[in-house]
């Protein structure tokens, strides 16, 4: 019996240890704390040196056999474990420069609809090219994209951005765009509506008594409901903008906006775009 054991002490440790191994695993799983699984991850590839370099000094040749074979094992994992970080890390790099691109456009756009955003309701005559303007503004709006932000929410990638203020501010800049989308779609339902009332009091009565109370209620609306929405949602997205530019600084990815965006436009380009405008035919000054 005893010389069985000593024959086959060496199988006998190796045993131990995946036992050890087993019941740790079983008594610990999802007990310890984040922070403290992370730091011991970090630190697996030095606790695996230590491992291996203590195979030459451990007395005998049974522990230093098991030093050098647990610690060769278990750097063939940490090497594999490393190269799939590596292509997650690249995804994630593809994914948010992609999503600053997008957050980019939707900022340029939301500027777009500010600049747009002054609307005359203090005389009864402005009603029906009032109503075109915030028409135009409406479907303007429905051109903000969210494409990239939700293949990046869908996609395993989104594990890899371990910054939760900065998905809590591009979480916060799509939802707000989705607001504004929202108020600026209920308010122009609200003008449609009230426009058709406005000409059918004409129509019928010649004149409509209760236009200074709908300029005033439309007025309301547009500006402190879909107008405030879009103040919320620019400034959103300039917040989310900024957080992945700030991220991916650290990933070694610059984006620059200091050129003009017209930088690239050749002597071709100005003489098309300073050609636009023409004369009508026969016009004389």
């Amino acid at each position: 019996m005893f010389e069985f054991i000593y024959e086959h002490s060496k199988y006998l440790i190796y045993l131990d240890l995946v036992l050890i191994g087993i019941i740790l695993n079983l008594n610990l799983k999802n007990k310890i704390p984040p922070r403290i699984t992370k730091k011991i991850l970090d630190n697996t590839f030095v606790a695996t040196m230590l491992v291996f370099l203590s195979g030459f000094i451990l007395p005998g040749e049974i522990l230093p056999q098991a030093a050098f074979t647990f610690s060769s094992v278990y750097f063939g994992f940490w090497l594999s474990e490393q190269v799939r970080n590596l292509e997650e890390r690249r995804k994630l790099k593809f994914f948010l420069g992609m999503l600053w691109q997008e957050l980019r456009y939707n900022r340029v756009q939301l500027e777009t609809l500010k600049e747009n955003y002054k609307f005359f309701m203090d005389k009864e005559g402005n009603l029906e090219i009032m109503f075109l303007k915030f028409s135009g503004i409406n479907t303007h709006a429905g051109f903000l994209k969210s494409t990239v932000h939700d293949a990046f929410v869908s996609s395993s990638v989104i594990t890899g951005l371990k910054k939760d203020d900065i998905f809590n501010d591009i979480a916060t800049a799509y939802t707000n765009m989705k607001f504004l989308q929202s108020a600026l779609s209920i308010v122009f339902s609200d003008f449609e509506i009230k426009l058709k009332t406005h000409h059918y009091a004409i129509a019928t009565n010649g004149s409509d008594p209760y236009a200074p109370q709908i300029l005033e209620d439309l007025g309301e609306k547009i500006r402190d409901h879909a107008g405030k929405e879009l103040a919320i949602a620019y400034r959103s997205v300039c917040i989310a903008l900024a957080s992945v530019d700030t991220y991916l600084n650290t990933m070694m990815i610059k984006s620059d906006e200091k050129l003009p965006y017209d930088n690239d436009l050749t002597e071709e380009d100005w003489k098309f775009i300073s050609e636009i405008l023409k004369k009508s035919p026969g016009f004389r000054d």
